[in-house]
């Protein structure tokens, strides 16, 4: 376990305290939760508060938690929603990535396709649904 000093010190270490206390340091749930913390979370100025939020009280929220089973079973309960959530929203960046990739090819550029579906969602009077591919970013 880190202290909380090394744990304020860097933002690019693979930590991820609670997930590597509630399934271990290599498990695949963990993974997922540094994957959506350096591919979401890092982009945007509310995410890396979180993270340094999350850095300053997970060190002594899992040194209390350490040995008491029952306890970490909650953990692991608690978590699911972060999983969930992680999931979709790494799932919806890679929807995202490769239909900018597709229309790279048709359009020039990633940004000109967004600036094109920016126009359509425009034009449409921004009746497409959240969560229809590129057009759900609010950018």
């Amino acid at each position: 376990m880190q202290s909380q000093s090394d744990v304020q010190t860097s933002l690019s270490k693979p930590w991820c305290f609670c997930a590597s206390l509630a399934w271990g340091p290599e498990a695949p749930e963990t993974d997922l939760l540094r994957r959506f913390r350096d591919r979401i979370l890092r982009r945007t100025t509310a995410g890396r508060g979180l993270i340094q939020g999350y850095y300053s009280t997970a060190p002594g929220l899992c040194r209390r938690l350490e040995g008491r089973r029952k306890l970490i079973r909650a953990l692991c309960l608690g978590l699911k929603p972060a999983l969930w959530i992680a999931q979709a929203a790494l799932a919806i960046q890679e929807q995202k990535g490769r239909a900018c990739q597709r229309a790279g090819s048709r359009f020039g550029s990633c940004r000109r396709f967004q600036s094109l579906l920016r126009a359509i969602w425009r034009a449409a009077g921004g009746h497409a649904q959240p969560g229809d591919g590129c057009l759900s970013w609010g950018g």
